[in-house]
């Protein structure tokens, strides 16, 4: 957190939703979405209903957070990749591993396709919370040169890292 703004918060409300906004680079409550992680200040969140949506300032990385549709579905069923096939236009699942994230059974999805026309990279984390709680997702998808630098792929470990349920 910064020195000089150690407790500042902003809090945005859009459609009802709160997202607690912390002055410096700390986690994002979105509390309708029941999920919390951290980007980098400079990728605004927009919030529509329960997701949230981001940008970094170059337009070549986006990131898509919520819970799946379906509250009943688990990590196994088709529903967290349909969270993926929904955003992009095409995809192909490189990597699709289970794992704990946080104490909390997880499944880590990696691959490539297109949106929009466009070739891309995705990276994404599913995480039950437990008990009678949704799904809940974050995708990481962009332009393939984004993540080869350095910079892009340190920030997407660091957003899908970051991301639990609250």
């Amino acid at each position: 957190m910064s020195a000089q703004h150690p407790t500042r918060r902003l809090l945005l409300a859009v459609a009802g939703a709160a997202l607690a906004l912390p002055a410096a680079a700390d986690d994002l409550t979105h509390a309708q979405g029941h999920f919390a992680l951290w980007l980098p200040p400079a990728w605004p969140p927009k919030l529509d209903g329960a997701r949230l949506t981001a940008e970094n300032p170059q337009g070549n990385v986006d990131v898509l957070a919520g819970p799946l549709d379906d509250p009943d579905a688990d990590l196994t069923d088709e529903d967290v990749l349909d969270f993926i096939d929904d955003e992009l236009d095409t995809m192909k699942v490189e990597t699709d591993t289970p794992l704990k994230h946080r104490g909390l059974n997880a499944r880590r999805i990696a691959g490539t396709g297109t949106d929009e026309g466009d070739v891309v990279r995705f990276h994404a984390l599913a995480v039950d919370p437990g008990g009678k709680a949704a799904i809940i997702m974050v995708l990481v998808y962009g332009a393939p040169g984004a993540f080869e630098k350095g910079r892009a792929s340190e920030l997407t470990e660091h957003i899908l890292n970051s991301f639990h349920p609250v």
